[in-house]
């Protein structure tokens, strides 16, 4: 009787959140459930180590627009400061590819050769 009433258990446990579900959705639903009921269903982290520690940097925003970062942060699910993190390192990385693109143009477009030499 006891394995009767533990397998309609299972069956019916909530789905956990999905791996790109918001840091938000996933701490409300551990709030209101417990790991232990999940422990099989769980798989490691797989954790890397981030090769040099991070620098703090100040910025000085307008309060509007730190409203604006905060409001879309907040949609997002994630802390403004990592919204902002990201955003910048996407646009160094567009920026990145834009000069190192230019440099292959130009080099190309002057010798003609690897070397620059005609």
């Amino acid at each position: 009787m006891a394995k009767a009433k533990q397998s309609k258990v299972k069956e019916s446990k909530d789905q956990m959140p999905a791996p790109e579900a918001s840091d938000r959705d996933v701490a409300e639903f551990w709030e209101t459930h417990s790991v232990a009921d999940y422990w099989d269903d769980l798989e490691p982290a797989k954790l890397t180590k981030r090769s040099a520690p991070r620098q703090v940097v100040t910025l000085r925003f307008d309060p509007q627009a730190l409203i604006a970062l905060r409001a879309i942060a907040h949609q997002q699910g994630m802390n403004y400061t990592a919204l902002v993190r990201g955003w910048i390192g996407e646009r160094l990385k567009a920026e990145l590819r834009a000069k190192v693109d230019l440099k292959r143009r130009s080099g190309s477009a002057i010798g003609g050769g690897r070397d620059g030499k005609a």
